[in-house]
């Protein structure tokens, strides 16, 4: 089978550069364009399963693909693929959250499978969550799932399913706002095709 990860368009929060989380800001003018572009590229595909996280970036993005593409199936929110849940550091900017946790930001940046968000989710809670969404999946061969979710579940994902340790997150390719990775389910495992590629 082949899994297809999006990341949702840019929101006002993204670009005030404050951390999202399980909290929520709505897409702004380019998010919604990147959506509509990202949603026209897609039409040579034909999924069997369309899911996006539950939070209102991840439906709006998933809303804009579907409605370039009506022959998709209806799409399905599943808190599963929710962003980290940051706790305290949701909604505060990226300086600010140096400024008041310097140990805690030095440990999410240095040693990710270590780290905690201040009241928040460790990535390996993430992680768990990814993975139950995954087990679920309908594995034949000549299915295709899209899921429209958040730049650290896709790094998580990655990492999960081809088996690489958390410890390397940091070490994968930035995802940008509404890129693209391709995973690819053989006997063998997970292969990734494509990570955070724009389309």
């Amino acid at each position: 089978m082949t899994l297809v990860l999006i990341r949702h368009g840019q929101t006002q929060w993204n670009e005030q550069r404050r951390t999202q989380g399980h909290l929520d800001s709505p897409l702004t003018q380019t998010g919604l364009q990147q959506a509509e572009r990202l949603g026209r590229s897609l039409r040579d595909l034909s999924p069997r399963d369309f899911f996006c996280s539950d939070t209102g970036r991840a439906r709006q993005t998933a809303e804009r693909i579907a409605r370039a593409n009506p022959g998709f199936p209806p799409v399905r929110p599943d808190p599963r693929l929710r962003e980290l849940d940051f706790g305290e550091w949701e909604g505060l900017a990226h300086d600010e959250i140096k400024t008041r946790y310097p140990e805690v930001y030095r440990i999410y940046r240095e040693d990710p499978a270590s780290f905690r968000a201040p009241g928040g989710e460790s990535f390996q809670d993430l992680e768990r969550r990814f993975r139950s969404f995954a087990e679920e999946l309908d594995f034949r061969e000549d299915k295709t799932a899209i899921a429209v979710t958040h730049s650290g579940t896709i790094r998580v994902a990655l990492l999960a399913l081809t088996g690489r340790p958390l410890s390397e997150l940091w070490s994968l390719a930035a995802v940008a706002e509404t890129s693209v990775s391709v995973l690819r389910w053989e006997r063998a495992g997970w292969t990734i095709e494509s990570a955070a590629a724009s389309w």
